[in-house]
This record gives C-alpha cells, structure tokens and sequence, in this order.
C-alpha cells in the first residue's frame, strides 16, 4: 500500500507547498523559485532551532578546571604552568551538547601563514557556526617539526571551543581549598638597597642579615616579599 504521509518541512525531504505545485503541473522556472523559498524557509528555521538549543545549553553552568600541567627547563628558562586539555574540556561539554542537539568538531589547515583550525558547532536541524584561529607551529620544549605541529592543533581546538561556546578555564580550587597566591619578591635593586642598609648599621652586617632571615622564617635576603620590604628597611635601619 503506498503511504500518501507528508513530510515536514526540515527534514530534507520536498515539501508540501513544493508537492502541491509539482501536482499541479507548475512550470519548473516557478517550481526552482518554490524549492528555493522552501530551501530558505528551512535555513530559517534550522537557525532558530540552534539558538533555542544553544541557549538551553548555556542555561547550565559548566566547570571547566585547569588540570594539566606543563613543566619544563630550556635555554629561556623554566616554562611552568597549568592548562585545560582538550579531553577535559569535551569530558564536560560533549555530553550537555548532545543533550541539546548540538555537537563540536574541528577543521585543521596548514599553510604558509601557519597551522589553522576552525572549530564547528553543528545543530542537529543543519544549522552550524564557527570559530577560527590561526597560530605558527609550537617549538617550546625541544619539540621536532610533527610535534610542534600537533601541539599547535590541539592548542587551537582548545582555545577555538572555549571561543565558540563563550566558556572559560579556572584553577584547580583542591576541592574548595584555594590555591595560595605567590606573592612577588622583592627586586634586585631592593635587594641591593637593603643590603646597603644593613652595612651601614653599626651592628654586625652577617648577624644582622640572619636575624632579618630568621624572623621572616627565608633563607635568604632574597626571599623578601613585596608587602614586607617596607617594614625590614626600617627595622634594619635603625
């Protein structure tokens, strides 16, 4: 028995507006002009569907943590810091974006400007947008030419995901407990001026030194922060 059912507009299949003109024997110039408004319509719609998806997707809060960790020794000096990998990051949106219709891929490109990636977030309905960055391979770390490119990618799906979704990256909180600030140490020109102060004191410069240490539990003068300078140049002084 043939099924005489519909098909909705949206789902790639013709119309009815496009069915009743076909059954009415409509000129194809005019029947190219209905499929092209159907064409439309449905991009229309596929376009309201994303940000109706899209907006229900950012209605939940999503915790991003900086849980990767880089640490190194070269040449510049030591590179140490904490990043987002890639994985963490669809660990936490992968599942909320499909819930949502939504789904995140990416595009890479090498060229002589340098390694491009465009992330895609694609709609369930057709509708997709895109975000893209452009950067030169990364040799950091003593990295071969295939490495640096990898390295450069996946720093750019990252960064582009993050983008695309309007999220961003935070500390590792240690489960509520934050992380102590490192206060700055003092300079070296304030190093030298505390230093010219306790050799113009009349007490022993050495004992001095080690009782400024002692209090301030450092090993050495060096190791003064910031916000305490002001009070050892006065002490020491006197």
């Amino acid at each position: 028995m043939e099924n005489n059912k519909m098909p909705t507009v949206g789902t790639g299949e013709i119309s009815p507006i496009v069915q009743m003109a076909m059954s009415k024997d409509i000129d194809t110039d005019k029947l190219e002009k209905l499929m092209d408004l159907q064409d439309k319509y449905e991009k229309k719609e596929a376009e309201k569907e994303f940000f109706k998806s899209f907006a229900n997707f950012k209605k939940k809060p999503l915790s991003i943590v900086k849980k990767s960790k880089v640490h190194f020794e070269s040449a510049k000096g030591v590179t140490d810091y904490n990043y987002t990998s890639l994985s963490d990051i669809v660990d936490v949106v992968g599942p909320e974006l499909a819930l949502n219709g939504l789904a995140i891929s990416w595009l890479p490109e090498q060229s002589k400007e340098g390694i491009k990636v465009t992330a895609i977030l694609s709609h369930i309905n057709g509708h997709t947008t895109t975000a893209t960055l452009t950067a030169p391979p990364d040799t950091s770390g003593g990295k071969n030419s295939v490495q640096g490119v990898g390295s450069t990618i996946t720093y750019l799906e990252r960064y582009t995901t993050l983008a695309l979704l309007g999220l961003s990256t935070k500390e590792d909180d240690k489960d509520g407990v934050q992380p102590e600030r490192k206060e700055d140490l003092i300079t070296t020109e304030q190093l030298d001026n505390l230093k010219n102060v306790i050799s113009n004191n009349s007490r022993d410069t050495t004992e001095l030194s080690e009782a400024i240490c002692a209090v301030l539990k450092i090993d050495d003068l060096s190791k003064i922060k910031q916000s305490e300078f002001q009070n050892v140049i006065m002490r020491a002084s006197k």
